[in-house]
């Protein structure tokens, strides 16, 4: 039993590093810009927080697809199943292609609107729809890049997205950097100068991604067509997935909306605090991914026997990692001074006030996670579905806009709704958790994801 339970441990974190690293890297992009545009000032840094807002929703769907179809690419790997894997694959592909045609579209469209009903501002407006005019068409690579990176999960081979974002970071900071503040007697595009470096860097990252693939021969990258029936079937187990990843990408989208009502100061502090809270926490996330896709892949062969000593060492091992991640943001809250030396006196007030927050957001974030994903890997979607919907839109983001809109609280009364979100999940998880291993057994083997 111990040698078992070890080997599990051991090929978790041997999945879990690489991705957490990948996730660090992929959210230090977003501060990367920031820490690069702070000096233009605070409207800068708004426009910057409204753009990339929209953008990150639409990342944060096509990420969800792709984290339904991961689960599904991991059970073919596990029962060794080439044919399915190709066709699990294609469908994905032309699914997230098809989400990167509509976002765009759609943002080529509502952008300037939905930009103008979140700042009343014109240099804010101005500067966020010069981000956008560039920046939408990072929908269309990211659509690419995630199926890519779920096939290399899947398989385990995480090290492989670990290179991409590795040859991506420092040609998107160097790029960015000469792009915003401009090189000899070229004055530099500013804030959409970020938007192209981004843009000059996922080029680069899609096109190792498709150059690893091709030579790993884990499959050929085509766009041939797998047929509607295959699509469709293909929609069918990863839409539950793929609601709940959109869920909480469209919440936390929703937060920082709602939060930009609030005086400007207020909202810059928010709005460079949220991308350093999801890099917090995403050594938990990975964690929690490699968790399901150990499961998925022994779910394909048909293995269940330990699954109920393995979820208990995997959720302890969350609550290591959470307490980690309240290290890092004890650590954080004296350096903010020091990463943003140009804001003005209010903000760095702000982000001193909210420290108690989110230094203690990840011992609930991280366990939810956990268990969150697990339950998904066992085939139960459904119910984090119901969990995630009910604690968050129908609860805490109401709660948020009253008080926002409708009250002059405090900011640190604003956020600590974000924050007992988390809290109020804990108790239906657990129940679920309990309520999965107890009737596993007698499945006999679990449904779709």
């Amino acid at each position: 039993m111990r040698y078992l339970s070890s080997r599990a441990v051991k090929k978790n974190l041997h999945i879990a590093w690489p991705l957490a690293i990948n996730a660090l890297l992929m959210q230090s992009m977003l501060m990367v810009d920031a820490l690069l545009i702070s000096p233009l000032g605070e409207a800068s840094l708004a426009a910057l927080g409204i753009a990339t807002t929209l953008i990150a929703f639409c990342f944060g769907t096509q990420m969800a697809l792709a984290n339904g179809s991961q689960l599904l690419f991991s059970r073919a790997i596990g029962a060794k199943n080439k044919k399915q894997l190709e066709q699990h694959f294609t469908s994905a592909l032309w699914i997230n292609l098809a989400s990167g045609v509509c976002f765009l579209l759609g943002m080529m469209v509502l952008g300037p609107w939905l930009v103008r009903q979140l700042s009343q501002e014109s240099r804010v407006i101005e500067q966020a729809l010069e981000y956008l005019a560039l920046g939408q068409y990072l929908l269309l690579l990211n659509a690419l890049t995630q199926v890519l990176l779920a096939l290399f999960n899947a398989d385990g081979k995480t090290k492989i997205s670990l290179y991409g974002y590795l040859l991506e970071m420092p040609i998107n900071a160097i790029a960015s950097y000469f792009l915003i503040h401009g090189v000899l007697s070229w004055t530099g595009m500013g804030v959409s100068g970020a938007a192209l470096g981004s843009l000059v860097a996922i080029v680069l990252r899609a096109l190792y991604l498709v150059w690893r693939c091709q030579s790993a021969n884990i499959i050929q990258v085509t766009l041939t067509f797998p047929g509607w029936d295959v699509i469709y079937q293909h929609w069918l187990h990863i839409y539950s997935i793929a609601a709940n990843v959109t869920l909480l990408s469209m919440g936390m989208s929703a937060y920082q909306l709602i939060y930009s009502q609030l005086p400007l100061t207020a909202y810059v502090a928010i709005s460079l605090l949220f991308p350093w809270v999801r890099i917090g926490n995403q050594v938990g996330t990975a964690w929690a991914q490699a968790s399901a896709i150990c499961l998925s892949q022994r779910l394909g062969a048909g293995r269940w026997s330990w699954l109920a000593l393995e979820t208990r060492l995997l959720l302890k091992g969350s609550m290591w990692i959470a307490c980690l991640s309240v290290g890092f943001f004890v650590l954080l809250s004296a350096l903010f001074p020091l990463l943003y030396p140009d804001l003005a006196a209010e903000t760095q007030r702000h982000l001193m006030v909210l420290a108690p927050l989110y230094i203690l957001l990840p011992l609930a974030r991280v366990y939810n996670t956990s268990q969150g994903h697990i339950l998904r890997a066992l085939g139960h979607a459904k119910w984090v579905f119901r969990v995630h919907f009910i604690g968050q839109w129908c609860v805490a983001l109401p709660l948020c806009t009253l008080v926002v809109l409708y009250t002059d609280v405090p900011v640190f009364w604003a956020f600590a709704i974000f924050v007992c979100e988390d809290v109020l999940k804990i108790v239906p998880f657990i129940f679920l958790m309990r309520r999965a291993i107890r009737t596993a057994p007698a499945q006999g083997g679990l449904s779709s994801p």
